[in-house]
């Protein structure tokens, strides 16, 4: 029994790593996923020209790419402001921060 054991443990474990990749890569949606951070997190302040950056104008999205080089999350401003502790009133969470920064390098795709 305990020579099952030992063949099926590497197998197992291999399944479970593949998993957990699948999960770390699987697209990040702009709408879906990264739209709703941005509105609980960062509006309260971008917003009506109380910040540099407003997100309500029609243009934000491509306003927001000036601070983005997509593929590039550890070379975009937006990402090293935010991950170095970027003074706001809602910050974002470790999770969060991992999805902007997976978002990113899928290339900050607007789907």
């Amino acid at each position: 029994m305990a020579k099952r054991w030992r063949g099926l443990l590497p197998m197992l474990a291999a399944g479970l790593l593949a998993s957990c990749s699948a999960e770390a890569q699987r697209e990040i949606s702009f709408s879906k996923t990264m739209q709703p951070v941005f509105n609980a997190k960062c509006l309260q302040c971008h917003f009506g020209g109380r910040a540099a950056f407003d997100m309500t104008r029609d243009d934000s999205y491509q306003d927001l790419h000036k601070f983005i080089k997509p593929g590039q999350a550890e070379a975009s401003p937006l990402y090293i402001k935010i991950k170095g502790g970027h003074p706001t009133v809602n910050p974002l969470s470790t999770a969060e921060i991992e999805m902007l920064k997976q978002w990113i390098n899928q290339g900050a795709v607007k789907n």
